[in-house]
């Protein structure tokens, strides 16, 4: 990390230089002290840029065939092309999920 890294500390609502708090309680790194202060502006204003961008994605008919009965609501593929998809431990959603078959979870990390 660059020492001239700026950060907005979300336990003490201040910005913070690089070496201040920890990373998991703030928001950064940002190029100025003045960009850190806005930080949660930003934040909401990602956030709302990617609920539409999602909402736009929903109402996309190549994602969402409603008259097609094969066609799932993941992704916009059919069951048949999900099942062919690899499996990145887990992450992907499978129609019938066997509990037997659940990958083992790492033990010691939280």
């Amino acid at each position: 990390m660059a020492q001239g890294d700026w950060y907005y500390c979300m336990l003490h609502h201040r910005v913070e230089p690089w070496d201040a708090c920890k990373a998991e309680d703030r928001l950064g790194p940002y190029p100025t002290a003045s960009a850190a202060g806005h930080a949660l502006e930003t934040v909401k204003q990602r956030d709302e840029e990617w609920i539409e961008q999602d909402q736009a994605r929903r109402e996309d008919p190549r994602f969402n065939d409603p008259d097609d009965p094969d066609k799932a609501d993941w992704e916009g593929l059919t069951a048949a092309e999900r099942a062919e998809l690899p499996d990145a431990q887990g992450l992907y959603p499978r129609d019938k999920a066997d509990p037997e078959e659940a990958p083992e979870t790492q033990q010691g990390c939280e």
